[in-house]
């Protein structure tokens, strides 16, 4: 093995995790949803749920943990809405969708 632990120049330092930039943060995440709104478009689909991490649920509402996502997707043209299902559990949910009239 040739290479260096010291050439290794990817990981974050460990201040910087504990007290991210939440710009950065929110990149992070739109960086990711876009990756899945496109995995699903391409499977002729017109709505996707957000991944639960991405997500603060409070009560019957939901909406994103990351301060700047929700005005950014809903300025990229995206629609927000919150979902619930009452089983034993209650199961709330939000989702992006793209299609016309959904």
């Amino acid at each position: 093995m040739t290479d260096k632990i010291e050439d290794f120049t990817d990981l974050i330092t460990a201040g910087e995790a504990r007290a991210p930039d939440p710009a950065l943060r929110a990149t992070a995440v739109l960086a990711n949803l876009s990756a899945i709104i496109g995995q699903e478009a391409r499977l002729g689909k017109k709505s996707t749920r957000v991944p639960g991490n991405l997500v603060a649920v409070r009560g019957s509402s939901a909406e994103f943990n990351v301060a700047g996502v929700h005005e950014a997707v809903v300025g990229a043209g995206y629609r927000l809405n919150t979902r619930s299902e009452n089983r034993q559990f209650a199961d709330v949910r939000l989702e992006i969708s793209w299609g016309d009239g959904e």
